[in-house]
């Protein structure tokens, strides 16, 4: 990434009450000694969400790509039926909306 020419190495930042309340929460209980701190932490986790986000682009480009070569293959299932599946999903994690649920196969012959 390319930083502006006019970069300083000092800047001066104006933030809304709220943040920099927070930010003074966060220096209060301990967790920084100073507001620098705070703004390197958020950075830092700003970064490794976008890091998480471009790893599950990449996840979820991977398996349409496996489901459209199931298509092709003729090994995909009808729409009315995938529909069924997922409000039956949907119908299970509405009962429970704490458990983890186990994925289905949603493979099979057309």
């Amino acid at each position: 990434m390319e930083l502006a020419s006019a970069y300083t190495p000092h800047m001066t930042l104006t933030l809304d009450p709220q943040l920099e309340q927070q930010i003074q929460r966060e220096i209060a209980a301990g967790n920084y000694q100073e507001p620098k701190e705070v703004i390197a932490h958020a950075l830092s986790l700003l970064d490794a969400e976008r890091k998480l986000i471009e790893e599950d682009r990449d996840a979820i480009d991977a398996h349409l790509e496996r489901s459209m070569a199931q298509i092709e293959r003729r090994e995909g299932i009808s729409g009315d039926r995938a529909r069924l599946i997922l409000a039956e999903r949907r119908g299970v994690l509405n009962s429970r909306p704490n458990r983890q649920i186990e994925p289905k196969s949603l493979t099979s012959t057309v």
